[in-house]
């Protein structure tokens, strides 16, 4: 098995699923117990710090939360879950530099500590996958899979955000494919 951890999901553009029509998920965990992913260009009209419910997501308190935006992970219920680049309080290294948390005592201090709030991304819920169910969503083409980088989960975002990725991953795809010798040394030329 291909392990898909730190790479992006995009959704096919004939998503028949209404919770994944146009997302770009970042996988967190991939192994033979199946998946977990979040969709990083769902944000919600609530941030962190207005969430009326923010108790049962992650049992901290309302006051002193930080002012972030809070997103949609996907449509399975869960507790608070936020990537960020604090590695104290990471459970899983994603990518390098970027960490993933859902633990209530590592949450806690991210969510009303952190000084940098740029590098901070909230989540309520995950797109979850049972033991080799994203394999044969992946054989059916339901997915493209495709490279990500840290700075590219922060600048996912909204509308329009999957279709660039998307482009991105079909260009990407598009020169692989193409034999190092028949490209010019120099592109601007062709």
């Amino acid at each position: 098995m291909s392990v898909l951890q730190g790479k992006v999901l995009l959704a096919s553009a004939d998503m028949a699923d209404a919770n994944f029509a146009e997302t770009v998920i970042l996988v967190i965990e991939h192994a033979d117990s199946g998946a977990l992913g979040l969709v990083l260009n769902q944000p919600l009209a609530t941030r962190l710090d207005e969430a009326v419910d923010i108790g049962s997501l992650c049992g901290a308190a309302t006051a002193g939360l930080v002012d972030v935006q809070l997103h949609r992970g996907g449509p399975c219920p869960g507790p608070l879950m936020v990537l960020h680049q604090e590695a104290e309080a990471a459970q899983a290294e994603v990518l390098p530099g970027l960490f993933f948390s859902t633990e209530e005592a590592l949450v806690q201090p991210l969510i009303t500590e952190t000084l940098d709030r740029s590098a901070l991304r909230c989540f309520a819920g995950y797109a979850g996958w049972g033991p080799g169910q994203l394999e044969i969503e992946l054989l059916h083409g339901s997915w493209v899979v495709a490279e990500a980088a840290p700075d590219d989960i922060y600048a996912i975002e909204g509308e329009g955000a999957w279709l660039q990725m998307f482009r991105r991953a079909e260009r990407a795809r598009l020169l692989s494919s193409i034999p190092p010798r028949l490209l010019p040394r120099d592109p601007a030329l062709n």
